[in-house]
């Protein structure tokens, strides 16, 4: 493949400056990857039954995870990643479960003076959000989407808001619109906030449409006349695998509306040709053109 290589202006930011004040970084190993070191190790007479648990119950867990490659080993499962805040996404998830190993970091020099950049006020500002209440955990992915979204609108206007970042649950991807100075927002302690720079997300992460006022990306559509049940059934599976987590009755009774909680999905929705006949129209509004590098699912027929 081909490279892609395009310049950042950091004049006046520092990419990575998300990493300020960390005692340790992750770095990459020779081959160029960051690893995430997974001990399994058991006790006792039925330690291989045990490791063999834990690693069923590990490979269970990061199916959703961008990961590049997992290497198996004795008593361990290294997973190798391309992406620093995926690094440490998983990380977090991961030590909840498991004991993890520290092989390839390193210690930071301590800055005597920092300047931070001037905020444009009608500038996007991305955060990270970790949701750390377990009632707002064990809800619903709708019900979740709507609550966290309602809250964070107290804060600002929210223009985006992605459903599990980097694949990893509770985690958010928050793009406030207009907040006009440098102070991140105070959302109490059920949540965890970081921003970052949109330059330091890879692309596939950026959202390119914006969410409706009750915080999801929405599609209208229309059943064909005389549909039969078993196509209709297929088509709630389809949009159920493409990521909907809401259905809505339209003002006529052939008419609908769906409700995602992640950008991406209406794109695939858009590339879906097998329901061209259903009159699938995105309702939200577009922010961003979509990157032409970027990999999209694709919808199962």
């Amino acid at each position: 493949k081909s490279w892609n290589i395009s310049c950042v202006d950091t004049t006046n930011r520092d990419t990575f400056s998300y990493l300020a004040g960390w005692k340790l970084i992750p770095r990459v190993d020779k081959s160029g990857m960051y690893q995430l070191i997974v001990s399994l190790k058991g006790q006792g007479w039925r330690s291989r039954d045990e490791e063999m648990n834990k690693r069923n119950q590990l490979l269970q867990m990061v199916k959703a995870f961008n990961i590049v490659k997992i290497v198996h080993g004795e008593g361990e499962t290294i997973l190798l990643v391309g992406h620093v805040l995926e690094c440490v996404a998983y990380s977090d998830c991961l030590r909840n479960l498991f004991s993890l190993e520290r092989r390839h970091t390193w210690q930071p020099k301590p800055v005597i003076s920092s300047e931070l950049s001037q905020t444009i006020p009608d500038q996007e500002r991305h955060f990270w959000l970790k949701v750390k209440c377990p009632e707002l955990s064990n809800l619903s992915t709708a019900h979740k989407q709507y609550s966290v979204f309602h809250q964070l609108s107290t804060a600002g206007r929210v223009l985006q808001l992605e459903h599990r970042l980097f694949g990893a649950e509770d985690n958010y991807l928050v793009v406030y619109s207009g907040l006009g100075d440098n102070k991140v927002p105070i959302l109490g302690q059920q949540f965890c906030l970081m921003e970052i720079w949109r330059d330091s997300l890879p692309d596939v992460y950026i959202p390119t449409y914006g969410v409706d006022i009750w915080g999801f990306y929405s599609v209208s559509g229309q059943f064909p006349a005389d549909l039969g049940d078993e196509t209709r059934n297929k088509f709630a599976e389809d949009m159920k695998t493409s990521g909907a987590v809401g259905f809505r009755s339209g003002e006529s009774e052939e008419s609908f509306s769906l409700h995602f909680v992640n950008s991406r999905c209406l794109e695939q929705i858009s590339r879906c040709a097998q329901y061209n006949n259903f009159r699938l129209t995105i309702l939200s509004s577009l922010v961003r053109k979509a990157s032409l590098d970027r990999k999209l699912r694709k919808l199962v027929p």
